[in-house]
């Protein structure tokens, strides 16, 4: 009889270890894969000037590209044919939604004069090609 319950045990235990384990590991996998958001105690530099166009939308934010201004104003070209033409950077930031700011895929963040993006923090995400990505969560300020 005693063999038996050791048995018994042995099974009821198995199981669970068999069940409990994969449980812990899919739920570590959703964690790391998360986006995070870090904001710094105090505000950074300017990290840009220019305009940012809104690539995504996300939960808390949206991620932009920075446009570079080519001064086509001097040419006298009107001035929405002047923002068709303003060309990436490369950089890219992410705009914490904190004011309840609606962006939307495609939206032009124009710069206001004296005004610069600057550093609070940084944000990580993971592209669709599952890249992990980090860029400078930043706010419109001035100089």
């Amino acid at each position: 009889m005693k063999k038996f319950l050791v048995f018994i045990a042995g099974g009821i235990v198995g199981a669970l270890i068999a069940f409990a384990v994969p449980y812990f590991i899919s739920e570590e996998d959703d964690n790391y894969y998360q986006d995070s958001l870090v904001l710094f105690k105090e505000i950074g530099e300017c990290v840009s000037t220019n305009n940012f166009k809104i690539l995504q939308v996300t939960q808390g934010g949206a991620l932009a590209l920075e446009l570079i201004d080519p001064n086509f104003k001097d040419l006298g070209l009107p001035s929405n044919l002047t923002d068709l033409l303003n060309l990436p950077s490369g950089l890219v930031v992410f705009f914490k939604d904190e004011t309840g700011t609606a962006y939307y895929d495609g939206q032009v963040v124009k710069m206001p004069k004296g005004m610069c993006a600057k550093q609070i923090g940084v944000y990580k995400y993971l592209t669709a090609e599952e890249t992990e990505k980090t860029v400078p969560v930043v706010e419109i300020m001035k100089k």
